[in-house]
């Protein structure tokens, strides 16, 4: 059998390196992730939590209700109440501004749209790629944080539906 050259060796190495990461790349876990904005950045809900995104319509004021909730919205015949992230969050007031939508979401036993300015994106990132969320965080929104990753080299708090759904029920 003839012997090797070294260039050959060298390029069998290189593929078997490249084969490995390939199939390390298809055990990685992924998690969907729903990439929505709000005056002052973008934030994300997890994919499973989401059942379904809407533009924003008309909303029905109900009297004696929290302040973060806007009111109820008729989807197919459901009713569903609408919930202002801003506020429930203690972030900046939203603009009035009739194209923004709702993302209809469900955890802990509630389901309820919230009101973002604009839905962005809707895609897997690697689990690996959520952070910790900031010490510097807010109180306020910290509890809420799952964790922080990059879209398109922009920050992205990632907020944990169950526990705002819990807090929004104990209200």
């Amino acid at each position: 059998m003839p012997k090797k050259k070294k260039s050959q060796e060298i390029l069998e190495v290189i593929e078997a390196k490249q084969n490995e990461t390939a199939l390390a790349d298809v055990d990685m876990i992924s998690i969907k992730l729903v990439i929505f904005t709000l005056p002052n950045g973008y934030y994300a809900f997890g994919g499973e939590s989401v059942k379904e995104i809407l533009p924003a319509g008309k909303i029905n004021g109900v009297p004696g209700i929290p302040d973060f909730i806007l009111g109820v919205i008729n989807v197919r015949g459901d009713i569903e109440s609408v919930i202002d992230i801003n506020g429930f969050l203690g972030l900046p007031e939203q603009e009035k501004s009739s194209s923004k939508n709702i993302i209809i979401a469900e955890g802990a036993g509630v389901r309820s749209g919230i009101l973002v300015n604009s839905v962005e994106d809707v895609m897997d990132f690697p689990e690996d790629s959520i952070q910790p969320p900031l010490a510097s965080l807010n109180d306020k929104i910290k509890q809420f944080v799952i964790g922080e990753t990059e879209y398109k080299d922009l920050s992205v708090t990632v907020l944990n539906t169950k526990e705002i759904f819990k807090k929004v029920s104990a209200n």
